[in-house]
């Protein structure tokens, strides 16, 4: 949803930075992708109550953030290979313009290899699918406890209300 709004304010990337749209989006595709996360452990949850364990929760939920990873991770990289490819070119430049009011030019040199790869379709689809797999580890375990804590099962003794 970052990259739809991105596309709707065109490559003013003042506007996008400032946008209300962008930071409704933007908070809309985080929590669509935790309701997601949440929905798909409570399945597995349900499709087998007495064999499921927090630790079951927690794979269930990390293997749904590998393939969100990596299905926003490929459509990043399509995204700026393929469909907008000059925007990376803007993003390098406001990035140096950036270094140079506060780095020495040997300094940006050096830094340039590590910054232009960063700042390239591969570089986003690391730090997306990276970012993923962190943030799902993470967000994971607190699914997983909730799922696992909320009862329901043939086993547990608890009843949803």
């Amino acid at each position: 949803l970052d990259i739809i709004s991105f596309f709707a304010i065109g490559s003013d990337i003042q506007a996008y930075q400032h946008s209300t749209m962008a930071s409704v989006l933007m908070w809309a595709a985080m929590i669509a992708g935790l309701a997601c996360l949440f929905l798909g452990v409570k399945q597995k949850k349900e499709m087998d109550p007495a064999d499921f364990t927090f630790g079951r929760g927690w794979v269930e939920g990390f293997l749904i953030s590998i393939l969100s990873g990596l299905f926003i991770g490929i459509w990043t990289y399509v995204y700026f290979s393929f469909i907008n490819p000059e925007i990376v070119e803007l993003f390098r430049q406001i990035t140096f313009s950036e270094m140079s009011k506060t780095q020495s030019s040997e300094a940006i040199a050096q830094a340039r290899p590590y910054v232009e790869f960063m700042i390239s379709p591969a570089g986003f689809f690391l730090t997306k699918f990276i970012g993923y797999l962190l943030g799902g580890m993470i967000v994971s375990l607190i699914i997983s406890s909730i799922v696992n804590a909320m009862g329901g099962s043939k086993n547990s003794g608890v009843v949803n209300a």
